[in-house]
Formats: structure tokens, C-alpha cells, sequence
């Protein structure tokens, strides 16, 4: 018996008065050419096989989170090549079917999220599969969406002298965005009579003075984008309360 074109020595176990070979454990380079070699006096005869033999998938079973801005396309692939095995694709544990906004290549090791939009972010699974086994890859998706703040982009409010009044900004996006105050373009620091509250979505101005009217900007970005929206605090009178103000 040969193997690619050597003799054998040792590879396996000879049964049936050497008619046939018997490999116990098969290991990659057990595959090949095996050639079966009959000789007498009046002639030879000889026969080929070709062994191959397959492995089940191994692949990379996590990845970090994989990022796509709302509106966009995003391409999964599934890392292995190999052309013993079947893909499959699940979305939370669920299997995919294609539409307009998903799609899947004729090999199925890639899926594409056509228009990712936020109920997108989800845990997507590739599956290899073929006769010796399976194994998956999980990607855990984001989608990330601009800000948008929740009301007009502008009003204006008066305001009495030493008054206190709150500025309320209230946004939605992903990542959470990161929300800043400006007056007149420049930017606010919190002091005693500046005051950010609740992560900045709320702006408190204690007693308020003449020289602090002027246009408050709600600036709230991520790395999506950004939006702002203004409020002009026109200072008058000389009269206590408090005021709050929704952006």
C-alpha cells in the first residue's frame, strides 16, 4: 500500500490478508493518494483512492462589538473558509431570513444590514457546520443613532432679576450623548450660580444677573453626531420667584 506515491509503513492496521487498511484516529495528513498495488507472475494491478479527510469548523467564537451609524450599511463575515461547510445565520438566537434590509451572500458567510436601524443592535451568530461538526461566531452589534433633542430648536424666556431658573435639555440618542452648555458661544462652567444637573441635561441659574441674559445653547453630541438647541434668557424687573424652562 502507498501513500502519495511512498510505501507505507506503520500508518494503519492491514485486515482481510491486506485487502484493506484501517487508520485508527485519522489525523490531516493521513489524506492523500492511497494506492493499492496487486502483483504475480502473470501481471499487476493497482487501484487509487483519494482520502480527504474533514475536520469540524473552528472558529473565533467572539469579536469585539461591531459599530454602524443609523442609516448605514454593516458587513458580518463569517471567519472561516472553508468549502466543507454550510453557513447559517441567527439574530438573538433566531434564524435570519433575508429581505430588502437584510441580505446574504450566495456563499452565506456574509450578512449585510442594508439600512441598520436601531432595533438592528442585536447579537448576530454565524454558524459553520459540515458532517465532522459545528462551531459559531458571535458578533454583538450597535447601532448608533445621532442625537435628536426632544422639543424646538429655539424660544426665549424672561427672567426677574435674581431669580432662579432651570433649563431643561432633554435628548435621546445612542450612545448616551454628552450634553454641554453654552452662553453666547461660550462655553458654561459650573460655579455657585451655575449649577448642571442630572448629567447636564438640566442647566440651574441662581439668582440671576443682569450681565447673564443672553442666548443658552444645549449642545448634545456622540459619536453619531450632534444637535443644539437654543434659548434666549432675557433678563427683567427686580422681583423674586423661580422659573423652569423646557427645551
Amino acid at each position: 500500500m502507498f501513500q502519495n506515491g511512498y510505501r507505507l509503513n506503520d500508518t494503519g492496521v492491514y485486515i482481510n490478508d491486506k485487502q484493506q487498511l484501517h487508520i485508527e484516529e485519522a489525523k490531516a495528513e493521513d489524506a492523500g493518494r492511497y494506492s493499492c498495488i496487486a502483483e504475480n507472475k502473470p501481471g499487476r494491478a493497482e487501484k487509487d483512492l483519494v482520502v480527504s479527510i474533514l475536520k469540524p469548523p473552528l472558529m473565533e467564537t467572539r469579536f469585539a462589538p461591531k459599530e454602524v451609524q443609523q442609516s448605514h450599511q454593516l458587513t458580518l463575515q463569517c471567519p472561516i473558509d472553508d468549502p466543507t461547510v454550510e453557513f447559517f445565520w441567527t439574530k438573538n438566537g433566531i434564524p435570519i431570513t433575508t429581505s430588502d434590509k437584510v441580505q446574504i451572500s450566495v456563499r452565506r458567510d456574509k450578512l449585510y444590514l442594508m439600512d441598520a436601524e436601531p432595533s438592528d443592535s442585536a447579537q448576530y451568530a454565524c454558524i459553520a457546520r459540515n458532517e465532522a461538526g459545528e462551531d459559531q461566531s458571535v458578533f454583538d452589534t450597535i447601532v448608533n443613532v445621532a442625537p435628536k433633542i426632544l422639543g424646538p430648536s429655539f424660544r426665549s424666556v424672561d427672567v426677574i432679576l435674581n431669580q432662579t431658573v432651570e433649563l431643561t435639555c432633554d435628548v435621546d440618542g445612542t450612545p448616551a450623548p454628552t450634553i454641554t452648555w453654552l452662553l453666547d458661544g461660550k462655553a458654561l462652567l459650573q460655579t455657585e450660580n451655575v449649577q448642571f444637573v442630572d448629567n447636564g441635561r438640566v442647566l440651574v441659574l441662581n439668582h440671576v444677573q443682569s450681565e447673564e441674559e443672553g442666548r443658552y445653547t444645549c449642545k448634545a453630541e456622540n459619536k453619531a453626531g450632534k444637535a443644539e438647541a437654543d434659548t434666549y434668557v432675557q433678563v427683567t424687573g427686580e422681583f423674586g420667584a423661580e422659573w423652569c424652562v423646557e427645551m
